[in-house]
């Protein structure tokens, strides 16, 4: 008992020393979860704010850009194609209208509008102004229906296409027909004809 007594008043000495000493105390946090949570959130905040504010950081202002010579996005358009002519490094680039291909319900309203009529399923909108060019890749695709043949397209080549363009080629309907272009990073990857009945 005394023993108990003895190492009890001994610990009642220290911490009154402690609490009684100049020296800051460590205090542990009442919530630790909510500590740690706010420090996680302010983390997260901090970064946040870091990856916004990199892009802006990063970004210099750039020229304004032609419209007219700018590159289409990605996508497949489908297109009446006009002419080609010399690019880069003479390399030939296609001159088209980007038009819009229409059928169904979407062909009739259109058609409607218009004062026409869809009788063959489709309706072909073209109200592109100023015309697009595009320099081709250099493993372009080519499928296309020869004159007087329906309904699979072949496989073709772009200098007899380019031909075909011109009316140099007979096989190729050219540009009395409509094209689907597919446009990867701002070169034209491959043209399919458009059947038409």
């Amino acid at each position: 008992m005394v023993g108990l007594g003895v190492a009890a008043f001994a610990v009642g000495v220290v911490v009154a020393s402690l609490v009684g000493s100049d020296e800051p105390a460590v205090q542990p946090s009442s919530s630790p979860s909510t500590s740690g949570a706010s420090v996680t959130a302010t983390a997260s905040a901090s970064a946040s704010q870091s990856e916004t504010a990199a892009p802006t950081t990063s970004a210099s202002p750039s020229e304004p850009v032609d419209p007219s010579s700018s590159p289409l996005p990605d996508d497949r358009y489908f297109v009446k194609p006009s002419a080609t002519v010399a690019g880069e490094d003479d390399s030939p680039e296609l001159s088209f209208e980007v038009a819009e291909f229409l059928t169904g319900a979407e062909a009739t309203a259109a058609a409607e509008a218009a004062g026409e009529s869809a009788a063959s399923g489709y309706y072909i909108v073209n109200e592109d102004t100023q015309p697009d060019r595009l320099p081709f890749a250099q493993d372009v695709r080519v499928k296309y229906f020869p004159i007087g043949s329906c309904c699979d397209p072949v496989k073709g080549d772009l200098d007899a296409w380019i031909r075909g363009l011109h009316g140099a080629e007979n096989s190729y309907a050219g540009s009395s027909s409509w094209w689907w272009i597919t446009v990867r990073d701002g070169r034209i990857v491959a043209i399919e004809e458009q059947y038409l009945p």
